[in-house]
C-alpha cells in the first residue's frame, strides 16, 4: 500500500514566446560570451476550478545574449517563455509553493533548454546548450 497522499501532475508544457536574432555575419573564430537570465512567474489563479482538482500554471522566461568585443556585438539575442500547466492531486507532502518555485520551473526548464537548442542550430549557431540550473539556489 503507498503511503503517498497527493501528487502535482503535468497536464501540458507550452512554449508562449519565442524570439530569436543573430547577426547576419558573425566571425565564428572570436570568442562568443554567453549571458543568460532567467525570470519566474507563478499563477496564483487556480484554473479549472470546477474540477476535482485544481489546476495552476508557472511560467519561466529565458532571456539569453551571445557577445563579442567585450559586449560591442550582440552576435544573437533569444528569448523564450514557457508555461508549464499543472494539476494538484490531492494533499502532497511538499508545499504548494515550494513546487511552484522550484519544481515547477525545473520541468519546465529542458523544454526550453531544447528549444533554445534548436533555434541556435538552425540559425548556424551550433553548440549553443544551455548549463543545467539548479533552481532550489536564489542566484541562478
Amino acid at each position: 500500500m503507498s503511503d503517498i497522499t497527493g501528487q502535482y501532475k503535468i497536464v501540458q508544457i507550452l512554449i508562449l514566446r519565442t524570439s530569436f536574432t543573430r547577426e547576419y555575419s558573425i566571425d565564428f573564430t572570436k570568442e562568443i560570451i554567453h549571458k543568460t537570465n532567467f525570470e519566474r512567474k507563478v499563477s496564483d489563479t487556480t484554473i479549472a476550478e470546477e474540477s476535482i482538482n485544481p489546476m495552476f500554471t508557472v511560467d519561466l522566461a529565458v532571456n539569453l545574449t551571445g557577445e563579442q568585443e567585450n559586449g560591442q556585438i550582440k552576435v544573437y539575442e533569444a528569448q523564450v517563455t514557457a508555461q508549464g500547466v499543472f494539476e494538484k492531486i490531492g494533499e502532497p507532502t511538499l508545499a504548494e509553493d515550494t513546487f511552484k518555485q522550484i519544481n515547477a520551473p525545473a520541468i519546465i526548464y529542458p523544454f526550453v533548454r531544447e528549444h533554445v537548442c534548436n533555434l541556435a542550430l538552425k540559425a548556424g549557431i551550433t553548440n549553443l546548450f544551455l548549463p543545467p540550473v539548479n533552481f532550489f539556489k536564489k542566484d541562478y
